[in-house]
This record gives structure tokens, C-alpha cells and sequence, in this order.
């Protein structure tokens, strides 16, 4: 697996290495440490790009640094670590080496405590986690220093569409057998009909099928932990029902599919992923299937080839 870590120096950044070292993994982790040196673009005067020149190699020098904080956290980890400085605006050189190095995963931290905070989440975090070709795991401080202690606790929102599916066999990728506990969580919602004449409806079929589909959820958490429950809850917000679970069984972190099929939709998160990463309480992981930009680049050249032909 291709995980790429970001780091700014803060605590933050730490944070988010701290709880990808928490996830037990069987095999080597291909681990690409970044540090984004950014550099204003616009510069007024000769006098300032010549104080900007002269300091690079200080600033490339505490960014390397940056990395070698992080590296100490994965020392005797199965991984090989590939530290990359880089120059430019961070969340865009972010997503360009994510989308370079064909990661599966990019991890950075997140700023916030507090509703505004998360709602507000910093402009790093946020254009990333909007704009990443991939997976995108945005660690909040919730509880970390805790994790040295007790297991994980992992909420997975399951509606059995394949994106939720995947999001479980990306969870595959690591050890979960003995330190984390998972919840599962579908939630049931009832159809709003609006009609002259009263409509029933039938609300137990609703409720034999979310129950099927927690069932399904159910066994393929299994396959990777023991210690897995399963719930059903209602509610005709989905995406508010699940924050407000998460915060009511204190997760660490929570996992969700990104829906969007489309390429528009995989880069720009939908709804309800979007909700989550900004009203959850704890870090958040949202699957994406990767964006295939060799598949893409030759279909947009068939298209513009056409296009000729046509002209």
C-alpha cells in the first residue's frame, strides 16, 4: 500500500503519522513523507526575490527536518520511507504528488475541537481532501494519546453500495485482529412522500431490508476483526445521524465511501462525505477509488483526435 504523509511541522501533522502507526500492517507500507515549502508567486520587488532566494536553502533545510520528525514515529515499521521536500502551494502539491506517485492514501492533519472548528477545516485539509485522486484520512487530535492504552475504535458507515464496500477492503490492508474495535452503522430512512392523498407506507419492509444490509456489512467486518458490532439507527438525515453516533460512541475514527462514479464526483466528495469530514468529531477516512489519469488522458486524446478528424 502507497500511503503519503504531509507534514508542516505542527502537531497536527504528528497527530496524523501517530495514528497511521496505530494500524498494524502485514505488508511494507510504501511511505512518502512531503513537506511543502510554499513560495508566494507574486513578489514586488527585485529586492524581495533576492531575500527569497537566499533564504530556500534554510527553509529546505527545516523542512527536511519536518520529515525526519516523522520518520522517528515509523522507526522498526514495516515500510520503506521516502522523505520529499517540495516547493509551492501546499494542498496543490499535495494532490500533484499524490496523483504523481499513484498513492492509495494521503494522510494530513487537521486543526479543531470545537463545531466551528471542524466545520471550518483548515485550507490544507480541506482542499485535499476535495481534490485528491485517492483515499484522503483526516486525523483530528481527538484522543490519540489515549491510543498507547486501549484499542481503536473504528466506526464504518455501511449503506452496501460499492463504495462502502471498498471502503471495508481497504481496511483489509491492515491488521485489525487484536488492538482496534469496529463499529458498523446503516441507517434506516423513511421515504418523504408528498401527496394530496395520505400515502402508507410500509415501514417494515424498509427496516427487513437495512437490516439486511447491516448483516452483509456485518460479516465483511468480520473477515478482518473479531470484535465488530453491528447497529442500525434511524434517521431522515443519514449524514446526521451518523455524526451524532460517532460522538455518542466516542470514535477515533470514522470511515466512509465516497459514492461519486463520475469523474466530477470522485474529485469533488458528495454530500454526505463532504458533511461528515466537516461535522464528525473524530478523524475521518474517505475512500475514493482511484482516478485512472492514464485511462482518462488517452480517451481525452481520442476525443480531441476525433474532433479533428470531424473539423
Amino acid at each position: 500500500m502507497k500511503v503519503l504523509i504531509a507534514t508542516d511541522g505542527s502537531k497536527h501533522a504528528e497527530n496524523a503519522a501517530r495514528l497511521l502507526a496505530h494500524f498494524s500492517h502485514s505488508h511494507e507500507l510504501e511511505l512518502t513523507i512531503l513537506s511543502v515549502h510554499y513560495v508566494h508567486e507574486v513578489l514586488t520587488t527585485v529586492e524581495l526575490l533576492e531575500m527569497v532566494e537566499n533564504r530556500l536553502p534554510l527553509e529546505r533545510e527545516r523542512a527536511a527536518r519536518k520529515c525526519q520528525r516523522i520518520e522517528q514515529i515509523f522507526e522498526g515499521a514495516n515500510a520503506t520511507i521516502e522523505s520529499v521536500v517540495a516547493e509551492g502551494h501546499p494542498g496543490e502539491t499535495i494532490v500533484k504528488e499524490a496523483k504523481e506517485r499513484g498513492v492509495d492514501l494521503v494522510v494530513v492533519g487537521a486543526v479543531g475541537h470545537s463545531l466551528f472548528e471542524r466545520m471550518m477545516l483548515g485550507s490544507v485539509s480541506d482542499f485535499v481532501a476535495t481534490h485528491s485522486p485517492c483515499s484522503v484520512l483526516v486525523v483530528r487530535p481527538n484522543q490519540i494519546d489515549e491510543l498507547d492504552q486501549r484499542s481503536i475504535r473504528i466506526c464504518v458507515a455501511y449503506d452496501d453500495s460499492d463504495a462502502s464496500q471498498k471502503s471495508i477492503a481497504a481496511l483489509e490492508e491492515f491488521d485489525w485482529s487484536h488492538n482496534a474495535h469496529f463499529d458498523l452503522v446503516s441507517v434506516m430512512t423513511l421515504p418523504h412522500l408528498y401527496s394530496e392523498i395520505p400515502i402508507e407506507i410500509d415501514a417494515s419492509l424498509i427496516r427487513n431490508a437495512t437490516e439486511e444490509i447491516v448483516r452483509r456489512g456485518s460479516q465483511r467486518l468480520h473477515r478482518i476483526s473479531p470484535d465488530v458490532e453491528a447497529q442500525l439507527i434511524e434517521s431522515n438525515q443519514p449524514e446526521d445521524g451518523i455524526a451524532q453516533f460517532v460522538e455518542k460512541k466516542k470514535s477515533d475514527l470514522l470511515v466512509v465511501g465516497n459514492s461519486g462514479k463520475g469523474l466530477v464526483s470522485r474529485i469533488l466528495l458528495g454530500s454526505v462525505s463532504q458533511y461528515l469530514l466537516r461535522h464528525a468529531h473524530c478523524s475521518v477516512w474517505i475512500y475514493k477509488d482511484p482516478v485512472d489519469f492514464g485511462f482518462l488522458k488517452d480517451n481525452l486524446s481520442r476525443v480531441h483526435e476525433a474532433h479533428k478528424a470531424r473539423s
